[in-house]
């Protein structure tokens, strides 16, 4: 009799878990749905999407120096989400403190950011900043979002969100249901189980960026496909100082993929569509506003929920086309990668192609 309940468990429990995981992926699918239509009503009342990162900044310098208070696109979006109180709040204190110094809403929990999938249940983030599962899109770029005193070219982004400045819909030349919005990005605190494949980020890879400026990824000797390999046979980042961990810390202060809703920081609520899903991350270096290959990552099973300009939202699995993993970015044109890349740019004239 206990053989043979032990057999139904067995048989049971797969169908279980998937029942389990295709509830979770369909509340993660509505959490990105509700994301596009926080944009949305963005645009509808500013006529622009957010701004990636915050705009403050002084003119006490030339050129002019920006001061890094660094709020993510999240937070601007938090009026459009039956959270004007707590976006009343931020921007009390958003001129004058830096979003992960804001002690009064950094520790904020917003379920809504939050995949099922990633273990919100269990671990809504450690420490004094709370987590969040998804991030706006950079495009094929490998932006900065950290300071920088070249206002013009040292925040840039090929996709619908740029650092430190909003578009329009207009400027998405490339149609907004063949543009990314936004996606998931594991967090190294929530992961159920953890996977540093996709909760990890990994810093100064050999041969991955030629250097540590603003435009890396233009420059001669970028190398995405070197970021793409680096894992050990088990498929996980080697255990090395270089990995991103739980206890690594970044200016004083514990940095981790996907840890701070708030922060407008590189590792946090950034994606760019440069490799595919579910890929390694790697930055420049050991600056969480530094160049960055940070591609959506999931718990789903063989790809990421993507959120696209018009609301829909779509699966992309961890197979699509990437075009050439050796390739730089570009400003113009149509992306070197692949499918991936194209629908990442907001304008590679992609949809004009036959």
């Amino acid at each position: 009799m206990i053989a043979i309940i032990g057999v139904l468990i067995a048989i049971l429990l797969p169908a279980v878990q998937a029942a389990r995981e295709a509830s979770q992926r369909m509340a993660c699918s509505n959490n990105l749905r509700q994301i596009g239509i926080a944009i949305h009503a963005h645009v509808d009342v500013n006529q622009l999407l957010p701004q990636g990162t915050d705009s403050t900044f002084t003119t006490t310098a030339t050129p002019i120096n920006r001061t890094g208070r660094r709020y993510s696109a999240f937070v601007f979006m938090l009026p459009y989400m039956e959270q004007s109180a707590l976006y009343d709040s931020i921007q009390t204190t958003m001129a004058t403190t830096a979003s992960w110094n804001n002690t009064t809403n950094r520790g904020i929990v917003i379920k809504g950011f939050f995949c099922p999938s990633d273990g919100f249940a269990d671990n809504p983030g450690t420490g004094s900043c709370k987590r969040g599962n998804y991030a706006v899109s950079a495009g094929d770029y490998a932006l900065v979002s950290r300071n920088d005193t070249n206002e013009e070219n040292g925040f840039y982004s090929r996709g619908t969100f740029q650092p430190q400045k909003a578009i329009s819909l207009d400027d998405i030349t490339d149609g907004t249901s063949n543009t990314v919005l936004a996606s998931e990005r594991s967090s190294s605190q929530g992961s159920i189980p953890p996977r540093p494949i996709i909760a990890g980020i990994v810093y100064s890879v050999s041969g991955v960026f030629p250097n540590n400026n603003y435009n890396s990824c233009e420059t001669s000797g970028f190398d995405p496909k070197k970021c793409f390999d680096y894992k050990d046979s088990s498929g996980k980042y080697p255990n090395s100082a270089n990995m991103v961990t739980e206890s690594d810390s970044i200016y004083g202060v514990v940095s981790k993929s996907a840890s701070r809703w708030i922060d407008g920081g590189t590792p946090f609520t950034w994606v760019n569509t440069i490799l595919p899903p579910n890929s390694p991350s790697c930055i420049s270096n050991n600056d969480d506003g530094a160049p960055a290959l940070i591609p959506p990552t999931s718990n789903h099973t063989n790809g990421c929920q993507v959120g696209f300009g018009d609301g829909s939202v779509q699966f992309i699995a961890n197979s699509i086309d990437w075009g050439d993993p050796n390739a730089i970015c570009v400003r113009s044109g149509t992306s070197p990668f692949g499918v991936w890349g194209a629908i990442g740019s907001r304008n590679g004239d992609e949809s004009k192609r036959p």
